[in-house]
């Protein structure tokens, strides 16, 4: 893994107010006192589910032709839909660090998978436990990744993964637990190397004549050595794709329904989210999702559904991951740490005026995005200083602006017809981001560095 350098500390010290911050909120920093404002909302429980590598526009109630997603789809009916999620990095590690901080990776210090944040930061987790919450995750990425205040924490790495996880939660919603509780499913299956089972595999071929391997050495192939795909060749990544989608989707079901069983549903807030889209060959030859700040990466599916909050509603405005935890913990009832950056979303029947921005960085490049409603700019000072490999594999402009509107896909970049909306932007994102982070990659364990190999991030060796 490369090593992410810039000159001074504009991030470190960011870093430092947040701890700062974290002092004074006493229990989420590990305190003994719960903070006042621990509950009294009609929602008690939060159930978290996060699928990983979902494109948003794959995702049928996000407007996708084939019927990937039934359940999902049913949630969005029942609850709130938000039609522009934004990831804060299309790395798995730092977009769900920020989920669960509600800070940017630049923040929490989680640049690129394998790092390891800041433990004085406070999490989502940490809040609820600081209020009696009893807290699980069944998780089948980032299993090497440190996950503070979860009291009953399963990892699941192998193959079959998601249905293990999936058991697991299922048999301990059922089984003997307290309220109020939180429990987080992370699904990694939309993941490369792309093959659902079963009736999932054969789902979706309708038209699909390609013979591609879709494993993760052929993708990765695609990508280095500038393939040109055939039609048929890239349906059948697609399908199998969204065969991944829908499997998963059935395991959203199953939850779901085990909620309902354990008598809970009626007093439980879910999320469903994910940390990451994927390109699918959109651009520059790319199927993945680490080197990307386009759309189809960072643009992401979010539901709210449960108490509080109003059913098949959607909102259009840009909103961030950062979001989440303070939206949950407001419809919980619950103050939010002062560290958190993000912004409720909702309180208990009511819909708030939603930021309508979002960004994102792609570490160790230092490239950064922010994404209104309207517009789309992606900055990336050290292009003139870029590698010729960088350059090679994954271009991206000195600076690129997209009307998302008349442009969704994201193929005309506009910064020379509208500059003025290019030095708006900029000067935005120069407020907001912390620059000038000076941050080395870790020593990756044995254990991560397996973890990241098997996903495709490092080179086996």
């Amino acid at each position: 893994m490369r090593s992410a350098r810039r000159r001074a500390s504009r991030g470190e010290l960011a870093r430092a107010c947040v701890v700062a911050l974290c002092a004074q909120w006493v229990t989420a920093c590990g305190g003994a006192d719960a903070p006042p404002g621990c509950g009294g909302s009609d929602a008690r429980n939060l159930l978290l589910l996060t699928i990983d590598t979902l494109r948003a526009d794959h995702v049928s109630s996000y407007g996708y032709a084939r019927p990937t997603s039934p359940h999902i789809d049913a949630l969005a009916a029942s609850g709130l839909r938000f039609a522009q999620a934004t990831a804060t990095r299309g790395e798995t590690w730092p977009s769900l660090v920020s989920l669960m901080t509600s800070t940017l990776p630049a923040v929490h210090g989680v640049l690129e998978n394998g790092f390891a944040f800041d433990a004085r930061i406070p999490t989502l987790a940490e809040a609820l436990r600081g209020c009696g919450y009893e807290t699980a995750a069944f998780l089948t990425n980032m299993v090497s990744s440190p996950h503070p205040g979860f009291e009953h924490l399963d990892f699941y790495a192998q193959d079959g993964a998601d249905d293990a996880a999936t058991a697991a939660a299922v048999a301990w919603l059922a089984g003997p637990r307290r309220e109020p509780f939180f429990v987080w499913l992370h699904w990694i299956g939309p993941h490369a190397p792309y093959a659902p089972s079963g009736r999932y595999l054969a789902a979706f071929r309708d038209g699909d004549a390609g013979d591609v391997d879709t494993g993760l050495s052929t993708l990765r192939r695609i990508q280095t050595e500038r393939r040109v795909l055939s039609e048929a060749e890239l349906a059948r990544i697609v399908s199998r794709y969204d065969g991944e989608i829908a499997q998963v989707d059935a395991h959203v079901g199953e939850v779901l329904a085990a909620l309902e069983r354990s008598g809970a549903a009626q007093r439980t807030l879910v999320v469903l989210t994910a940390d990451h889209g994927e390109e699918l060959y959109d651009r520059n030859f790319f199927i993945g999702h680490q080197m990307s700040v386009y759309s189809s990466v960072l643009r992401v599916p979010l539901v709210f559904s449960g108490p509080g909050v109003s059913a098949g509603r959607s909102v259009e405005e840009v909103v961030s991951l950062m979001d989440v935890a303070p939206t949950a913990l407001a419809l919980l009832g619950i103050h939010a740490p002062q560290t958190f950056a993000g912004q409720p979303l909702l309180r208990p029947g009511e819909v708030l005026p939603p930021p309508d921005v979002a960004f994102a960085q792609l570490e160790p490049r230092q490239v950064y995005s922010i994404r209104t409603h309207h517009w789309h700019y992606i900055e990336f000072p050290r292009f003139a200083d870029q590698t010729a490999g960088e350059k090679r594999d994954y271009p991206i402009a000195a600076e690129e602006l997209y009307d998302l509107e008349r442009d969704p896909s994201e193929r005309h970049n506009l910064v020379t017809e509208h500059p003025e909306v290019a030095a708006r932007l900029r000067a935005r994102l120069a407020a907001q981001m912390p620059s000038q982070v000076r941050v080395d990659a870790p020593d990756l364990s044995p254990a991560v560095r397996r973890e990241l190999e098997a996903l495709g991030y490092l080179d086996a060796h």
